[in-house]
């Protein structure tokens, strides 16, 4: 029973870890605000091309740092450490709300994920921010 009880305290503290960081990317203007900042004004940089130059590659090294950034002042804030971060992200099952903006962060997009979601959104297919 004692293992239970542990086992389901574990995972509300990785679910409560989850939300918080849900809440602190939504609701901090800072992290919002230069998301979609930085989609908006970088993404038309992507429309209709079919090779990828070096600039292009420096737009997504300067997207996952931007995100690496919102992660570490979010772990700072809350006091949860890296590792205790990431093994609540694990533990999420896929279909939890917020799950694909968590994994955003977390997995970060690759290259040709980026490069898509940046297309679709100079398209107008995709919202300006994850």
């Amino acid at each position: 029973q004692a293992f239970w009880h542990h086992h389901t305290t574990a995972s509300l503290a990785m679910a409560a870890i989850c939300q918080e960081f849900l809440m602190f990317i939504n609701t901090d203007p800072d992290v919002r605000d230069s998301v979609k900042q930085f989609v908006a004004t970088q993404a038309p940089l992507f429309d209709g091309i079919q090779e990828f130059s070096h600039t292009h590659m420096q737009l997504y090294q300067e997207f996952v740092t931007l995100l690496d950034r919102h992660v570490t002042d979010f772990l700072r804030l809350a006091e949860v450490s890296q590792h205790e971060f990431e093994e609540a992200l694990v533990q999420l099952p896929p279909e939890a709300s917020g799950s694909a903006e968590l994994r955003v962060f977390f997995k970060r997009l690759d290259f040709m994920e980026f490069a898509q979601h940046m297309h679709q959104v100079a398209r107008g297919a995709a919202c300006n921010g994850l």
